[in-house]
C-alpha cells in the first residue's frame, strides 16, 4: 500500500511566500451567492452565480475586475455551473434541464454540448473535470435496476464506466454495484475520485489508470473513508481521508504520489483540514478548521510543505464585500497555473467568491 508519512513542518523563507490582492467576484443579483470552482492562467475564475429574472444559479466567468459574465447555455436550461476547466478552452460542468435536473455538459471554446449518458436509466449527471484533450470525468446517477452513482469518463465521443472497488481485493468486480464518482483527470489520463467498497459502505479515495483499472489509495491511520479531489501532471493527487465514527470526527488533508501517502496537516491549533486542488508545480489549496468550527482558507507551498492561512497572506486591503466590510476567507477551492486562487468567504449565510492574485 506504500508508506504513510505524518505531517512535519518544513521551513519556508518569508521572502518566498506570495502576497495576494483580493478581488470580490460580483453577483448579478443583489445579495446573490457566488460559488467559484476553477481558475485559469489568464486570471479568469469560473463557477456560478444568480441572475435577476432567471431561476437557479448560472455558469459564469469573472475576469480581473470581478464582473460576472454569463456563459452560453442551451435554450431549455434552468440553471448551470462550471465545475472544472482546462486552459485549452474546455469547461466541464452541468446544465439543469427544464425539470431542474442536472445533465453533464462540456463547453468547448464557449459552446456547450451535452455529454453522453450511460443508458436510458441515467437520471442525472455532472462533469467535474477535463484535461487538455477534452476528456472529461464525472458521474451518472442511475435508476432501476441499478440505483447507484457511477463514475464515468467521456472520451472521443464515447462514455465509459469507471469500475468501483471490490470489498475483497481492491480490484474490479463486475457483479458488485457500488457508488463512485471521478473528480479529476490529468494530461496522461490518470483519474481520481472516490468509490464505495460495499453498497452500504463509506466512500474511499481511488485512482483509475488510463486503461480504466481502479486502485484504492492509502488512508491515514485510523481513517475509514475519504476522497481524492484533484491530480496534476506530475501524478500528485490531493484530497482527504476521514473517520466520522471517532469523537471528535477526524478529517485530514492528504497528498498521494505513486506509493507515498502524506498527511498535509492543519493550521496550528486546528484539528481538521482538506485539500481541494493542486497545480502543475505542486502548490495545494483547501481549508483548515478549528475545534470551534472556524474555517480558514489555506495554501500549501508544496505537497510536502506546511499549510499557511491565506488570510495572513493578503495585502493591506484584505478581502471585502460589496459594502467594503472585511471578509474572512473560509476555504480555497482552485488555483490557476500562474498562481491565481479562487476562494470563498461568508457574510452570514451568503457565500461570497473572491479571486486572489499574487503581487
Amino acid at each position: 500500500m506504500g508508506a504513510v508519512l505524518l505531517f512535519a513542518a518544513h521551513a519556508t523563507t518569508q521572502a518566498a511566500l506570495p502576497t495576494y490582492r483580493c478581488t470580490l467576484l460580483q453577483a448579478s443579483a443583489q445579495g446573490g451567492e457566488v460559488i467559484p470552482r476553477a481558475a485559469d492562467r489568464r486570471a479568469v475564475v469560473y463557477g456560478s452565480t444568480e441572475y435577476v429574472g432567471k431561476p437557479g444559479r448560472r455558469a459564469t466567468k469573472w475576469a480581473s475586475f470581478g464582473q460576472p459574465q454569463p456563459l452560453r447555455e442551451p435554450a431549455s436550461s434552468t440553471g448551470s455551473e462550471v465545475l472544472g476547466i482546462h486552459d485549452g478552452g474546455y469547461w466541464a460542468g452541468y446544465v439543469n434541464d427544464e425539470l431542474g435536473v442536472a445533465q453533464p455538459v462540456l463547453w468547448t471554446k464557449g459552446t456547450p454540448s451535452y455529454l453522453l449518458r450511460l443508458s436510458n436509466t441515467t437520471v442525472r449527471g455532472m462533469a467535474h473535470a477535463v484535461n487538455f484533450g477534452g476528456h472529461a470525468v464525472g458521474f451518472n446517477d442511475l435508476t432501476a435496476p441499478e440505483y447507484h452513482t457511477q463514475a464515468v469518463l467521456w472520451k472521443d465521443a464515447q462514455i465509459f464506466r469507471l469500475p468501483g472497488l471490490s470489498s475483497l481485493s481492491g480490484l474490479q468486480r463486475n457483479n458488485e454495484v457500488v457508488s463512485s464518482s471521478a473528480m479529476g483527470i490529468n494530461k496522461a489520463g490518470l483519474m481520481v475520485g472516490w468509490s464505495q467498497q460495499t453498497p452500504d459502505g463509506d466512500a474511499v479515495p481511488v485512482r483509475w489508470t488510463l486503461d480504466r483499472v481502479v486502485h484504492g489509495l492509502s488512508m491515514l491511520p485510523g481513517h475509514t473513508g475519504g476522497m481524492a479531489m484533484g491530480v496534476n501532471d506530475s501524478r500528485v493527487i490531493v484530497g482527504e481521508t476521514h473517520s466520522y465514527d471517532s469523537s471528535p470526527a477526524s478529517i485530514r488533508a492528504v497528498a498521494w504520489r505513486d506509493k507515498e501517502t502524506r498527511d498535509l496537516g492543519a493550521l496550528p491549533g486546528h484539528l481538521n483540514s482538506s485539500a481541494m486542488a493542486v497545480d502543475s508545480v505542486g502548490h495545494v489549496v483547501g481549508w483548515s478548521e478549528s475545534p470551534e468550527g472556524e474555517m480558514r482558507a489555506v495554501w500549501w507551498p508544496s505537497w510536502t510543505g506546511a499549510p499557511l492561512d491565506l488570510n495572513t497572506r493578503l495585502d493591506t486591503s484584505g478581502c471585502r464585500d460589496a459594502s467594503n466590510q472585511p471578509v474572512v476567507l473560509s476555504w480555497a477551492v482552485a488555483l490557476g497555473e500562474l498562481g491565481v486562487i479562487a476562494a470563498v468567504g461568508r457574510q452570514g449565510n451568503t457565500a461570497l467568491g473572491f479571486m486572489l492574485k499574487p503581487i
